[in-house]
């Protein structure tokens, strides 16, 4: 029976994405004809519609505070280790209906406490009371990370749901594990403002600073990433970082706004109806390099003080989702250039059709009627399929991106995304990008990509920077042999732990340091 009926939409932008791209074929996730698809590789926002909570039958028997305290107690419990008494405070008709058991629970708090390290202390607590429900989301700060536990309880104080996601740390700690010639140190975009969020300068150390550097701004991707973008194969982002910095140069990196601020979009009708692009993504990493100019030169309390660091030139980072919009962020943002890493010059709807194209083959035998499936969405989403029957389900979506007001782009999702998200992904095309700003790009393509296929990747950027005249100033190179992560992927079955081990090819921090300190200087 199908689980985790009350909060799903909450976690698919809580939860980060384990995969991010090419780590090998997906099982496409169960998808209704009239609904949204779903992969556990893609990243989606959560839809606007959904399973809406059962209506509360009864007169509320507990008061706020009485709730709240329950909520505390059911935290405690699981924070503790006493599952059992932690799943005596279910709805036990609901939690036998949804599958939710003492051993879920050990089993899904266990798996994110081996990787946070030991309590440290108390983070931010918030509640949505969503009609006789109560939505909380209670986070604490752990050694490595924090964590958020997000639970729903009923007016009588029952728990109906709970799970588990990491999630930013209240105060920023050191890291413990820097490889030699590297330093670091904390940062925080829009310090004081609206939505601050966590960051990292990675810089050489021992540095004497006599001459300006480059600086790297590693744009995080859509949907919920920590800073060091997680992955089956490691911390790719942080691994980057380090490279980079051992090459002599500096990096920032940082939470996304989605991880960062996830219930912002379940208190914040407002912002839910035009969360786009320019929320998620590109704000931030226009916002990150004005901090790094402004505050990356103020010392440390440790050695080397940075008071002399300069920046030679500010480059753009962005990986594949993100390497769709990073023309557009070099532009907006005033960067002296652009990395595109695994990216497509594609709209991002034809990016995500070719996605569920290839996915879908993958699994024809399993899946046999998804193909159609995903033809039927893009034609949706396209305005190529006439729907005249009011009583079709697809009846609204029928007139496409384009063909919708934008009172109802919000409210219609093709893909898994708000259409109005869609619509605001693509702003002027790559090849315009290209024939207009006068600063460098390096594109960085692979060959086993499962979201970016050399068709949409490598062989697109070559005819358009072609086309647009762009010969001179983007460089464009291709690694056969690695994933969307720029990972060698290894041909035997490797446990979890195994894969995290193994590292970006240092191939790829060579050709950037190469493009630097050359061809982009």
């Amino acid at each position: 029976m199908k689980r985790r009926m009350l909060i799903t939409m909450a976690l698919a932008v809580l939860l980060s994405v384990s995969v991010v791209s090419g780590c090998g074929t997906a099982e496409i996730a169960e998808s209704e004809p009239n609904g949204r698809l779903a992969s556990n590789e893609l990243p989606t926002l959560p839809p606007q519609g959904g399973e809406e909570l059962p209506a509360a039958t009864e007169s509320p028997t507990l008061t706020a505070d009485e709730i709240d305290a329950k909520v505390t107690e059911f935290v405690e419990y699981v924070r503790a280790g006493r599952f059992d008494e932690a799943f005596a405070m279910f709805d036990q008709s609901y939690a036998a209906s949804s599958g939710i058991s003492a051993d879920t629970l050990r089993s899904e708090w266990n798996e994110m406490a081996a990787v946070s390290g030991g309590f440290v202390r108390e983070g931010k607590r918030g509640v949505i009371d969503q009609s006789g429900y109560y939505l909380y989301s209670v986070t604490a700060d752990y050694e490595t990370q924090g964590i958020m536990s997000v639970v729903v309880a009923d007016s009588k104080g029952m728990i109906a749901d709970a799970q588990f996601a990491a999630a930013p740390l209240t105060v920023q700690t050191d890291a413990e594990d820097l490889p030699a010639g590297v330093a670091e140190k904390n940062l925080t975009i829009r310090s004081g403002g609206e939505y601050p969020l966590n960051a990292k300068l990675t810089y050489p150390a021992n540095a004497e600073w006599d001459t300006p550097v480059p600086l790297f701004v590693l744009i995080s991707s859509i949907n919920a990433h920590e800073m060091d973008y997680s992955t089956a194969f490691g911390p790719m982002y942080k691994q980057l970082a380090y490279q980079l910095a051992q090459a002599g140069m500096c990096v920032l990196r940082y939470d996304n706004w989605t991880f960062a601020y996830p219930m912002e979009l379940y208190s914040n009708a407002d912002l839910a109806a035009t969360f786009s692009v320019e929320e998620e993504v590109i704000a931030d990493a226009i916002a990150a390099k004005e901090t790094a100019v402004a505050d990356a030169k103020i010392a440390p309390d440790g050695d080397p003080p940075l008071d002399g660091l300069t920046f030679s030139k500010i480059y753009a980072v962005g990986h594949v989702f993100s390497g769709l919009l990073t023309p557009r962020i070099v532009e907006e943002g005033g960067f002296d250039g652009g990395i595109i890493l695994s990216g497509s010059p594609e709209p991002f709807l034809d990016v995500l059709y070719q996605y569920y194209q290839e996915l879908s083959v993958a699994n024809a035998e399993s899946q046999p009627d998804f193909p159609q499936t995903v033809e039927d969405e893009y034609a949706l989403a396209k305005g190529a399929k006439v729907i005249d029957d009011t009583s079709d389900a697809d009846y609204a979506r029928a007139p496409g991106i384009e063909g919708l007001t934008d009172e109802e782009l919000p409210y219609v999702t093709y893909f898994g995304f708000p259409a109005y998200y869609l619509k605001t992904f693509d702003g002027k095309g790559s090849k315009e990008y290209f024939s207009t700003l006068r600063v460098p790009f390096l594109v960085l393509e692979v060959g086993k990509d499962d979201n970016i296929t050399p068709k949409v990747g490598r062989d697109a950027y070559e005819k358009i920077v072609e086309e647009s005249g762009a010969v001179d100033r983007v460089t464009i190179k291709y690694y056969e042999e690695l994933n969307g992560v720029f990972v060698e992927a290894p041909d035997t079955q490797l446990s979890a732990e195994e894969l995290e081990k193994i590292p970006i090819n240092p191939r790829v921090a060579a050709d950037i340091a190469e493009w630097a300190w050359t061809v982009a200087r």
